[in-house]
């Protein structure tokens, strides 16, 4: 039986409490969701979550939350497939904290399969008394776990990492991963995030910008701000819910504001795409009033 209701009520726990954006010349970590050959039973397909450290400095791996929106439109996690590959003396037992499938959040935010939701929340946390955290180093990708799903013949999964600024609009908890420093746990920042399939030739990136927008709603024009200025010229798409392009607005690079004109716009919803030639990237959901 499909469940019925929309997203814009649904807010996922934080079971760690950081919030961060990617900072240039911090160490980062990329996270990747990458499908792997495996000899498995017919019809079922796994998947690796792979972490890899972005600079110099290596990363004392701590607790970690893993969130994850696939189509469940024939596609289903196998709930009883997650498999740790952390050591078992440094942290927790690695836990499906929540599944979701088959939700109807149609019309609410950026997914093109919202109508067939699906929704994963993993966790661990990092045992402080242990002394032997994974260390994450630029070019040695650590596996973290292994997760399988059962798929119908012909169909093709479709995955989406829950971040800031892309999903925003169905919850407000996101991936979030823990450094260790000094016995002191960090929020750790994420310079990309990944999904690799056997379909899909190039990793899919998506290096989030951090921007915002106000007022919104708004009734004329909307104010969109960078945290730091542009690493590049850039374009900001804007398009209904249904995915039509009504407008695009040019930004050169080292701005930081830019003022969108939107009073020939419709009542409605709106999603602005922000993209750079770096594919640095950041979708936001708008609304037009009168």
């Amino acid at each position: 039986m499909k469940l019925f209701f929309s997203f814009k009520w649904m807010r996922f726990p934080t079971l760690l409490l950081f919030s961060f954006v990617a900072i240039v010349g911090r160490s980062q970590v990329s996270v990747t969701f990458s499908e792997i050959e495996k000899e498995s039973v017919k019809g079922i397909r796994c998947y690796n979550i792979v972490l890899e450290a972005q600079g110099s400095n290596p990363i004392l791996l701590a607790g970690q939350n893993y969130r994850l929106y696939y189509n469940s439109d024939g596609v289903l996690m196998q709930e009883n497939s997650i498999k740790s590959f952390l050591p078992a003396n440094s942290y927790l037992p690695l836990k499906l904290v929540q599944h979701y499938f088959d939700m109807d959040a149609s019309g609410f935010g950026v997914l093109p399969y919202e109508n067939n939701l699906g929704f994963i929340n993993i966790a661990t946390d990092y045992n402080l008394t242990s002394s032997e955290p994974i260390v994450l180093k630029k070019g040695a990708p650590f596996n973290v776990a292994e997760i399988c799903f059962d798929v119908k013949d012909g169909v093709s999964p479709q995955m989406t990492w829950a971040q800031d600024h892309l999903t925003h609009t169905y919850a407000t908890a996101f991936v979030e991963l823990a450094k260790l420093e000094d016995k002191i746990l960090r929020p750790a920042p994420i310079s990309s995030f990944n999904i690799v399939t056997k379909n899909i030739t190039n990793t899919q990136v998506a290096n989030v910008l951090d921007a915002s927008v106000f007022p919104n709603p708004f009734s004329d024009k909307l104010t969109l701000q960078f945290n730091e200025p542009l690493p590049g010229d850039a374009n900001v798409k804007v398009h209904d819910v249904f995915g039509n392009l009504v407008k695009v607005f040019a930004i050169t690079k080292g701005s930081q504001e830019l003022i969108l004109d939107g009073k020939d716009l419709l009542n409605g919803a709106y999603i602005l795409d922000v993209e750079t030639n770096e594919q640095n990237s950041s979708k936001i959901k708008v609304i037009k009033i009168k």
